[in-house]
């Protein structure tokens, strides 16, 4: 009997070893990246695919533009440009145009579209269009919180999504009840 019990009683104990020295994140104090289906390793591509956007009006109503870090390597400047949502700007003293398509608080790629979960900045990104005398340079995605997570790779400049601009608050009135 004495076997029997030492043979059921090395895997619990064995099982309550290793469950004691894993140890959660949170108090560990590593914080949780993004889920899987949000990696902004592939997001740059992911537009080009052709996956669609689904912008819910909320968001569109939330967020007015964004605010992008220019770096110019070559003059060793940076500028800060805000740039609303759906337009576009002249990089200063070159010939590239950057444009702002969208912008999501909480990015996330699922397997058929580009969306935002919410509206609270989870993983804020911007799908950007970098033009060089009319040609497209780079369409892809630039994340705040991971600002080295994108495929555009230009010799003078880098992109940073820096900040973002809320949209007027419309307030729901209703009359005549």
């Amino acid at each position: 009997m004495g076997k029997n019990l030492g043979t059921l009683l090395f895997p619990v104990l064995l099982g309550a070893v290793l469950l004691g020295g894993c140890e959660s994140r949170e108090r560990r104090g590593v914080s949780e990246g993004p889920p899987m289906t949000s990696a902004p390793a592939v997001a740059g591509s992911a537009h080009r695919r052709g996956l669609p956007l689904e912008i819910t009006p909320e968001i569109r109503a939330s967020w007015s533009a964004v605010k992008i870090s220019v770096i110019d390597k070559e003059l060793g400047n940076e500028i800060l440009y805000t740039i609303p949502i759906g337009s576009y700007v002249e990089l200063d003293k070159s010939d590239l145009h950057l444009r702002v398509e969208a912008f999501f608080p909480s990015f996330v790629m699922t397997g058929t579209v580009l969306t935002s979960t919410s509206n609270n900045l989870d993983n804020p990104a911007a799908l950007i269009l970098v033009e060089s005398s009319g040609s497209e340079v780079f369409r892809g995605w630039i994340f705040s919180l991971y600002p080295a997570a994108h495929a555009f790779e230009h010799p003078r400049f880098s992109f940073v999504l820096a900040d973002f601009v809320p949209g007027e608050k419309k307030v729901l009135t209703v009359e005549g009840k």
